[in-house]
């Protein structure tokens, strides 16, 4: 009974069942290169097998010397393609000695080619038979090649590559794959890297099989394999579970999201597609079911807004970066629609880039914010009508009636004498209607800065802190630079009121010596910095108490555009910066 030979193809078609198996699992999941490899490697195996039944039968030394040397071409490919398995599956990331194995490899198989009898046998001498467990078998002995060198040190590299593979595997707590898996490849190599040294270099009668050795790889594949499906088993009633539970926390999103008018999103930064919720089809006015992309998004965006959406999203990059943005939508009836979106940039399992978003509609928030601004603005419009009237009164009819009293109070004062009592209470009166006279033309000048309009911002200003200065017990130190001619009306009215409540807080609460304003602009803005060295105070207690002073600034900054920030501190004195967006009128 020709029982080694049957042995023998039982194996290979093991091997070939097993490469069958893998090259079914590849084609499955194209991305799993380590199970193609893994096929590569099951078929040069059994196609090495044949080889090695041919040569046990072969009687001739011309015909062993052709099977030989055709018998490196799978024995080559096996070699090659089970370091790329192990380099992929068990993950070992040694390439100094990957490489090295491959490049000795190829090296011996490119010696092969111009070689005879093979690069292992520099001549054959004889075939001698032996009888194993019934059969009679040939083997080849001749004079061993110096050139077999290479395939031996590339066995040897592999040896240890693979004693290496078990080591790494293990030191990552991977205890069971890496003594079954990496356990049986290393027996296998190295029982045949035994039985091809001792027959080329060691003749003890044996016949060149290396096959047999596959049942290490059979056994730890198999145990692998059962492994694994028991796991899916596992992991598959798991997901069921999981999925079962992600189903009913979508729908309660769902409808937490559809009940705040939130629309959800999942942008694929690669392939730039967008997933998007039923309700961000709905904000959006997309149709339902249409298949969305980055484009169809920024259609949809104003055209004014699109390049300020482009560049917040292009700068939100790397994996944890978030981004809040309000911008305008324009939809399909012409109508304008006011969106909040949030996003945070992430990567899926594979390894995709993407970012999850929601974007609620904030079109009723915004129309009362602007009907509130717009209400601001007509009480601030308002209220600057009512001071300019009351200026014009008192600068007009009470001042100059102040003015005429006096000059008749000093005509009822004779030069040649008269009562001297008399003329003393005559002058005195004269003094007070003059202060009085003085008091009203600076209130009237407070109410409304005539010198605004008539020599401007920078003019109105110092006067008003010539005036504060006089009046207080504070020196104003006023700088200005690049301050443009062609500021609107509102603008220096806004600046002129903010620095007018800041000096009037100043004299009333500060208790400052000194107090250093500058007003500067350049292309794009325009700021006022007031700073004194007060006894200051903490911003968030005066917001929430019931001072008008800060929330007057405020307003009147909101009005043009503008904002203010206010850096104060008891004891640490105070400084307010108010910035307002200007745009030249020869740009």
């Amino acid at each position: 009974m020709d029982l080694v030979t049957h042995a023998v193809l039982v194996l290979s078609a093991v091997a070939i069942t097993l490469g069958l198996l893998y090259l079914r699992f590849w084609f499955s999941e194209r991305s799993r290169k380590d199970f193609l490899f893994f096929a590569l490697a099951c078929f040069s195996t059994a196609v090495y097998s044949w080889f090695e039944i041919a040569i046990m039968n072969s009687d001739s030394l011309e015909h062993t010397a052709r099977l030989l040397w055709w018998a490196q071409v799978p024995a080559t490919s096996a070699v090659i393609s089970v370091p790329l398995f192990l380099y992929l599956y068990l993950n070992n990331r040694r390439r100094w000695l990957f490489w090295s194995i491959v490049s000795l490899r190829v090296l011996g198989f490119l010696a092969n080619l111009f070689l005879t009898p093979s690069i292992n046998f520099r001549e054959l001498t004889r075939i001698d038979h032996v009888n194993i467990l019934g059969e009679v078998l040939s083997v080849p002995v001749g004079v061993g090649s110096p050139w077999g060198l290479i395939n031996l040190a590339a066995q040897i590299l592999f040896l240890i590559y693979c004693i290496d593979t078990t080591i790494t595997v293990w030191r990552r707590g991977e205890h069971r794959k890496a003594v079954i898996f990496g356990g049986g490849v290393t027996a296998f190599f190295a029982f045949t890297g035994a039985i091809a040294t001792s027959v080329v270099w060691f003749p003890l009668g044996l016949p060149l099989l290396a096959s047999p050795a596959i049942m290490f790889l059979v056994l730890g594949i198999g145990f692998e394999l059962n492994y694994d499906l028991h796991r899916s088993a596992q992991l598959a009633e798991t997901l069921e579970h999981k999925e079962s539970e992600l189903r009913e926390s979508l729908g309660q999103l769902r409808l937490s999201a559809d009940a705040a008018n939130v629309g959800v999103w999942i942008r694929d930064m690669k392939g730039n597609l967008l997933w998007g919720s039923e309700k961000y089809y709905e904000l959006f006015d997309f149709d339902s079911g249409k298949r969305l992309t980055f484009d169809h998004f920024i259609e949809a965006v104003h055209p004014d807004e699109r390049e300020i959406v482009k560049k917040t999203l292009t700068a939100a990059r790397a994996v944890g970066d978030e981004y809040e943005i309000e911008y305008r939508l324009r939809m399909q009836n012409s109508k304008i629609r006011w969106v909040r979106g949030n996003g945070r940039v992430d990567v899926t399992s594979d390894g995709t880039m993407i970012i999850r978003g929601a974007t609620v509609d904030i079109t009723k928030l915004k129309l009362a914010q602007q009907a509130a601004h717009d209400l601001s603005q007509k009480l601030m419009g308002a209220q600057e009508k009512e001071r300019g009237r009351l200026a014009r009164e008192l600068h007009d009819d009470l001042s100059q009636s102040l003015a005429l009293l006096s000059i008749q109070l000093q005509s009822l004062v004779e030069p040649s004498g008269g009562n001297g009592k008399l003329k003393s209470k005559i002058l005195d009166l004269t003094d007070h209607i003059e202060r009085l006279s003085s008091d009203v033309h600076r209130i009237s000048h407070e109410l409304h800065p005539a010198k605004l309009e008539q020599l401007g911002l920078e003019a109105a200003l110092r006067g008003f802190f010539r005036e504060m200065s006089a009046a207080h017990r504070f020196k104003v130190d006023f700088e200005s630079s690049n301050v443009p001619r062609d500021l609107g009306n509102d603008v220096s009215l806004c600046l002129y009121r903010v620095a007018q409540e800041a000096l009037q807080n100043i004299a009333k609460h500060s208790n400052a010596s000194n107090v250093n304003v500058s007003l500067s602009g350049s292309s794009s803005l325009i700021q006022l910095v007031v700073a004194d060295n007060g006894s200051g105070f903490d911003p968030e207690a005066v917001n929430n108490g019931e001072s008008l002073g800060l929330i007057s600034i405020q307003e009147r900054l909101r009005a043009v555009d503008g904002e203010v920030d206010v850096d104060s501190e008891p004891g640490e004195g105070t400084k307010i910066v108010a910035k307002i967006p200007y745009i030249s009128a020869e740009r």
